[in-house]
Formats: structure tokens, sequence, C-alpha cells
């Protein structure tokens, strides 16, 4: 079985098939309001199949190397309400075709996109309620939206528009603001992304000599990998204090270049040598986890007050929620819920080298590991994501009784019903990398490739790659590598 397929539940595949139960429907005397229920049932199975399964053939063909027909599959898929989620992935898809305007072209619509979807649709949230947080319109993380500059400011690049990266730059470190003041405040992951994103726009800034940009955004990403080092071993990149140091250099303050010169007694040689790289290279490799929908199943609280039953639930079995998944043999009745879990997609891939024309082996530098960064946002919204499923399970709950109060027939439909819609929401954006590492290098004029190696945890070559390059004597060229393994 493939390890990332999002399968349905056998209850979820059995209730779309009950379509014969139609006809009872249109001969029984229900009311209104329990024939419109129904018919919203039947409307909401028609979909069925989410956009995780939708994109297990991309997927697949992008393991394989195969990205024209990535391109080709994912043009198969209708955006529908995931039209936000519709556009991240195909900016994407289209960078990695070398289709720099139109993948800056998706994600400035899926930005648009994202502003828009502030405004909460009231109708679709009370069809949340009644159904699952499929029928939600897909509102993205501020994760995934801070990733979106970081590809545009390449595609820029290679469209020759440096200008314009460096205007894409300036907004995403206003969208994503850090106050100095502050930072012992921040969260883990905003730390992790925000060191990654301000040493990205400073590195640009640094390399067009706007140096007023620079200095502030490489003492911001100082400062935050320093602090993730001390609190959680994120790594400094061995580059960045001297990319600091010199960019303080350059616009004369000498407080921050004696404060550098202390802990770092080589910073004034490692500029030096900074000097002369010329090619700096974003590797990236695997994919980050992804979600897939497990059932649950609880017994039943006797009690009137869905709401304060959901909290109940939230309190008792929140922490431990996974450890419900097989369904009780003792209980006739139970609460059955579908909750997203995240699973690790396993990847080959430990670490990557650089091979220069000398035959020099550069090592990289781990630059955001976007796996962590998932995992984090998930714990960070799975309270809310379980919360909600109690209370709208408890709800089908009471309706179902209802149905059962009034007529077998209904309170069989309902049931279908239930537990046709009740399906955990795996959607995310899931063809990121699961970490972006990087190099900096010096690479001779005249020099047609490097080598880029893939390796596993034993050091065996997981994936080799011939990568073209044009170094100049001056300026930074800007370069990314993919493996899929």
């Amino acid at each position: 079985m493939n390890p990332y397929r999002v399968g349905r539940s056998r209850d979820y595949v059995g209730a779309r098939h009950a379509s014969p139960l139609q006809p009872k429907i249109q001969n029984s005397k229900l009311p209104l309001k329990h024939l419109a229920v129904i018919g919203l049932a039947f409307l909401f199975l028609e979909g069925c199949a989410t956009f995780s399964q939708n994109m297990v053939p991309v997927r697949d063909s992008l393991i394989a190397g195969d990205i024209p027909k990535a391109v080709a599959d994912f043009k198969k898929i209708s955006a529908g309400k995931d039209d936000l989620l519709h556009m991240l992935q195909q900016g994407y898809l289209s960078q990695l075709s070398g289709d720099w305007l139109d993948s800056n072209n998706a994600f400035d619509a899926a930005e648009k996109r994202y502003e828009e979807l502030y405004t909460v649709s009231i109708s679709n949230e009370v069809f949340s309620l009644l159904t699952s947080d499929n029928s939600r319109p897909y509102r993205s993380n501020e994760q995934e939206m801070a990733l979106i500059p970081y590809y545009r400011i390449f595609n820029y690049l290679q469209l020759g528009k440096a200008d314009d990266a460096m205007v894409e730059a300036r907004k995403a470190n206003d969208k994503h603001k850090v106050d100095l003041t502050q930072t012992e405040k921040m969260g883990e992951r905003d730390i992790r992304f925000k060191a990654f994103l301000n040493y990205y726009t400073g590195l640009l800034f640094a390399s067009r000599g706007e140096n007023n940009d620079a200095i502030v955004s490489l003492r911001t990403a100082f400062k935050l990998y320093r602090l993730g080092n001390t609190k959680f071993s994120l790594p400094v990149p061995r580059w960045l204090p001297a990319d600091y140091y010199d960019a303080a250099i350059q616009v004369g303050l000498k407080d921050e270049v004696r404060r550098l010169s202390d802990p770092y007694p080589e910073i004034a040689a490692m500029a030096s040598k900074n000097h002369h790289n010329n090619v700096i290279l974003f590797l990236e490799s695997g994919f980050v986890p992804y979600r897939e929908g497990i059932d649950i199943f609880l017994p039943i609280l006797k009690t009137d007050d869905d709401k304060e039953a959901a909290k109940t639930y939230y309190k008792k079995y929140g922490g431990d929620i996974y450890a419900y998944q097989a369904r009780p043999p003792k209980l006739d009745q139970f609460l059955r819920i579908s909750y997203p879990k995240l699973t690790m997609f396993p990847s080959a891939v430990a670490s990557m080298k650089v091979v220069l024309p000398n035959g020099e082996s550069l090592s990289t530098e781990r630059g955001l590991n976007l796996g962590i960064e998932t995992d984090l946002q998930f714990k960070q919204d799975s309270g809310d994501i379980l919360l909600r499923t109690f209370i709208r399970t408890l709800a089908k709950q009471g309706t179902l009784k209802s149905a059962q109060d009034s007529s077998k027939g209904l309170g069989d439909l309902m049931n279908i019903f239930n537990v046709a819609t009740e399906q955990a929401d795996t959607r995310s954006w899931l063809l990121l990398p699961e970490r972006i590492d990087l190099v900096k290098a010096s690479v001779p004029a005249g020099t047609a490739s490097l080598t880029v190696k893939f390796l596993d945890a034993d050091g065996n070559v997981v994936e080799e790659k011939q990568v073209p390059v044009n170094p100049q004597a001056h300026g930074l060229q800007w370069i990314t590598v993919r493996c899929f393994k």
C-alpha cells in the first residue's frame, strides 16, 4: 500500500453507494426540513474524493522524476472550493517546470484569494457544522503563505527582474514582521520560519548592494537563529555571522561589528572569504508530512448539552485521542469521530553535498525544516479542530436520535448522512519539501555545472544531479535543486 494514500473508511465507501435509498425519500411523508438535509447529503457525496486523494498521482509522478506528467495529472483536478490550495500547488508545479511567469501569477492569485477568505462565509460555516470541515474553503496558514515570497523571489531572479525580487522581499518582511524586543515571546514555529525568511531576504539585499535593507534582515535572522539554537538546537547557518558582520561594516555600525567579533574571532577572515562566493544553492528534499483521516471511537456521555459534552470529551480524551482508534468490542453504542493525524512521508535523504570542479566537497546547512514546521502548525491547529469535531458529531447524534424517534426509515437515512459526511479534513500544500538546505560557494568563471549529491544516513547516494551554473565575478547566482525521494 502506498504510504501516503489517504483512504476512505469502509463505512464511508458504503454510504456513498447508498443511492437505492433515494426512491424511498421521494415517496415518504417526511418533513421538508428532513428532506432538505438528506438532499444535502447526496449532494455532498457527489464529490467524495478528497484533494489529498486526487493529488496522489501528481506526487507519484514527481517521485518518478516525471514533472511533465505531474503537471498533466494536476490539470485533471478541479479546484472547486479549494481554489487557494489549487493555486499554491499550481504555482509550485509551474516553478518546477521552469515557467517562472505562470508560477508568479498563480502565487499572486493565491495571495489575493487568501485575503478574500478573511471574510468568513456564514453559509459555509453552518454547512461545515452539518457535514465536515471539508465543506469550508481551504484557508491556508501563515507558514504556507510565507513560502510564497521564497519561491516568487527566485522566479523574479530567473526572469531577470531583480528589482521586482527586492520589492517582493520587502513585502515579505513587512507581512511577517519581527519585533526584536519581543522575541522571547515568539513560539518555535515562528522563530524557525521567520529566521529562514529573513536570512533569505537579507542575502538578496546584500547581493544587490541594498545594505540598509540587508542589515535589518540579517540582524533579525542572526538573532532568531541564535535564539532558536538556545531554545531548541536550531543550527545557525555557518555563513550567517559573516554575512551579518559584513552588512554591519557596510552601514558603519561599529558597535554591532565589535559585538560579533567577540564570539567569532575569525569573523573578519570569514567575511572576506564570503566576498568570493558567487553561487548559492537551495536544496529541497522529501515531502512535508501529510494528514490522513483516522476514525476515533469513544463512549457516549449521557448529557443533553452538546457544547458541554464537547468540552468534556476534549478535556478527557484530547491529550491521548489517537489511543481510541480501535472500535470498542464491549460497547453497542459509541461516539465515532473522524479526525486528522499527521503522518511523516518517508524520505531517504539524510544529508546533501555539492562537489566543485576541483573535487572539493561542500556540506550544506539546514535553512528550514518544513517537517518540523508542519508538525508545530498541526499541533497549534489541532485543539480547535478537535473541539469543532466533537461539537459537530454530537449535533449529528442529536439529529439522528430525533430522526429515529420519527421513523426507522428516516433514522437509517440520517445515519447514512452522518457516516458519509464525517470526514477528517486532510487538505494541505502537499508538494512542499520536507527540508530546505543551502550552500554558498565560490565557483571559477567558465564552470558549466556542479554536482549535487543527495545522501542517505550511511552516506550512499540517493540521487545525483548535474546542475548548470553561470558564475560571475561579482553578484550571486541563485539556484534551486529538488529531490523527491
